[in-house]
């Protein structure tokens, strides 16, 4: 009996033990068997050996690239997912040397320290690169373990793998994500500031300007507003390429904000004027390109930009630096109009701290009652009669004395202090109006100014319903006066709230009318009571007897929708009795009176006959 391996249960230890039994028979001087000798072996160890041998062949069946090597790395076997991922067939790896799959990415060293740890720890793990078999270097996660067998005292090297290229396209898409604008593919703000600030050290050490371009496309709002999201990231899209085709390699063009792209121009010039008009070259290409038609989906849309430039030298200057000078340039060429090009100036940094001061100044205002209404009367012209005043709000600066509203109100609808002042107003007419019927006075309408930031807001409704409710005034005293200008953007929400507004039994007219939005379907969708003639137009009614065909056209107009006219800045009797000859309504102007304090109007309330102004 040779080789017959036995399992029996150790008392002693209360393990099972492999035994591997042999017999060999002893024979007497005359032949016949006397005795049988039976050896027994302990293969405990080695069964175990194999046995986890096994255990690891077993593994090879898991979606894993694994392999075993002996202790001279001669490759005993492999699996289908290792063969998969290295290009090797399986019969081209098994009784190869492992190292056809070194990579010439560590060095000697790296080996030896691997194999030093193996040999006293029993595993290395970490990250290893593998040579495919087209040569193509592979990042792999690698787990090593050593298996001793006790019958040879032969080791093995179970080795497990993990691709790490998706973990690193992973990891660069994150990446990319994190600096990169998903829609265009364009750098992001935070690229665009760590490029700038690279821009500026460049111009440090060479002394060659460089400059900085803000593109910003006038009133991308609505695009997103009327053709929507998609059409508008479309349209993103295509600028960024129209925009590439003129931006050196060695620049950089961003997506820096909603409809806002930024240009970094590297070392320019070095002088000042070539550095500025190269960059004013490039802007005028920039509005070439933009304003050519955009053919998306069914739509062809047209857009016009506004494009600010600074240059730098990047001595003594920030990041932070430019990017403010760009803000205040932009803010610059949006009050020239659309469609503009504006380089910054010292000068402007002037202006943007005396807003500062006035912004701060206007919180304080509204803190210590500073602001005030004076109301300017508004003329029946038929009798002559006081119809209607507009509430103008005034400022008194304690240093600088009355502020025009010119030029605090933008800055107000810019910080968004516009709101304060908004419900400031309209809560002293209203308070102002319940006084007026507690006193047996005349009530008349009193028209406010309403701020194309104040109605696309949408708590807007809910202050003026809150202010009503507490003074308790009929909404039919209320006159609301918006520009036209203030329909252009978010026209559905604008066009809901008018509506609201109406069905409250307030009177909505348009100021300035004429002189903005040039599109005049709004009058069909919006039920509109009054048109405010532009001064502009009344102007031309001069004592030589000109007539303006534009307030001929608008009072036509006006009466053709069932609505009223007012004409404003009326200085002259000349113009008050064009006015009456073309059939307006009401007329307001210093012809007749200027803004007059509260007390003042309270006591013209009490005459409805105006006289005219001396």
């Amino acid at each position: 009996m040779q080789g017959l391996e036995l399992s029996l249960y150790d008392l002693d230890t209360n393990q099972r033990i492999s035994l591997l039994a042999n017999s060999q028979p002893l024979m007497g001087n005359d032949g016949h068997l006397e005795a049988v000798v039976v050896t027994y072996h302990d293969i405990t160890a080695n069964k175990r050996a194999e046995s986890e041998l096994r255990l690891a062949a077993s593994a090879f069946e898991v979606p894993e690239s694994m392999f075993i090597t002996n202790h001279s790395g001669i490759i005993q076997h492999v699996n289908q997912e290792f063969s998969t991922m290295t290009g090797y067939k399986p019969d081209e790896l098994v009784g190869s040397d492992s190292e056809i799959l070194a990579s010439e990415h560590h060095s000697n060293d790296f080996y030896v320290e691997m194999m030093k740890t193996l040999e006293s720890a029993g595993r290395w793990e970490g990250e290893l690169w593998c040579k495919r078999k087209d040569q193509k270097q592979q990042p792999l996660w690698a787990k090593i373990t050593s298996i001793q067998t006790e019958k040879d005292k032969e080791s093995y090297y179970l080795v497990s793998m993990v691709d790490l290229n998706t973990q690193y396209r992973k990891q660069n898409e994150m990446i990319a994500r994190a600096y990169h604008d998903e829609t265009t593919g364009l750098p992001n703000r935070t690229l665009l500031l760590d490029r700038l600030d690279q821009s500026l050290a460049r111009s440090a050490r060479s002394g060659v300007l460089g400059a900085v371009l803000s593109v910003e496309i006038d009133h991308f709002v609505n695009v997103n507003q009327t053709l929507g999201h998609l059409i508008a990231d479309r349209l993103l899209k295509e600028l960024a390429e129209r925009l590439k085709r003129n931006v050196r390699r060695d620049d950089t063009l961003a997506r820096s904000g909603d409809g806002q792209f930024t240009l970094i121009l590297n070392e320019v010039a070095s002088n000042q004027d070539i550095a500025t008009q190269s960059a004013i070259a490039i802007a005028e290409k920039f509005k070439a390109r933009i304003s050519r038609p955009f053919h998306i989906f069914d739509h062809e849309v047209h857009v016009t930009s506004s494009i600010a430039i600074s240059t730098f030298d990047g001595k003594n200057i920030t990041t932070e630096s430019v990017i403010n000078q760009l803000d205040t340039t932009r803010k610059a060429a949006k009050e020239e109009g659309i469609n503009s090009i504006r380089c910054f100036h010292p000068e402007m940094l002037s202006k943007v701290k005396r807003q500062l001061s006035i912004e701060n100044d206007m919180r304080i205002a509204l803190q210590r009652d500073q602001f005030s209404l004076f109301f300017q009367p508004k003329i029946n012209v038929k009798n002559g009669q006081l119809s209607g005043a507009e509430a103008l709000i005034r400022w008194k600066h304690p240093q600088q004395g009355y502020i025009d509203p010119s030029y605090f109100i933008p800055i107000a609808e810019e910080n968004g202090l516009i709101e304060q002042l908004g419900e400031f107003v309209l809560r002293e007419v209203c308070c102002r109006i319940s006084i007026w019927q507690q006193s047996g006075l005349r009530v008349i309408p009193i028209s406010i100014n309403i701020s194309a930031v104040q109605i696309r807001h949408d708590k807007f409704i809910n202050s003026v319903n809150s202010i009503l409710k507490e003074t308790g005034v009929n909404p039919r005293y209320l006159e609301f006066e918006i520009t036209e200008s203030a329909l252009e953007q978010n026209f559905l929400q604008i066009k809901r709230t008018i509506h609201s507004l109406k069905d409250q039994g307030i009177i909505i007219s348009i100021d300035d009318f004429g002189t903005g939005y040039s599109n005049l379907s709004y009058l069909n969708e919006i039920v509109i009571d009054r048109l405010k003639i532009d001064q502009s137009f009344i102007y031309k009614l001069t004592e030589q007897k000109c007539k303006s065909p534009v307030a001929e056209t608008i009072i036509s107009l006006a009466h053709n929708f069932g609505m009223t006219t007012v004409g404003e800045g009326v200085e002259t009797k000349a113009q008050f009795d064009f006015l009456r000859e073309l059939g307006c309504d009401e007329a307001q102007g210093y012809f007749f009176c200027k803004p007059v304090s509260i007390n003042i109007f309270s006591d013209l309330l009490k005459n409805p006959q105006v006289n005219r102004a001396s």
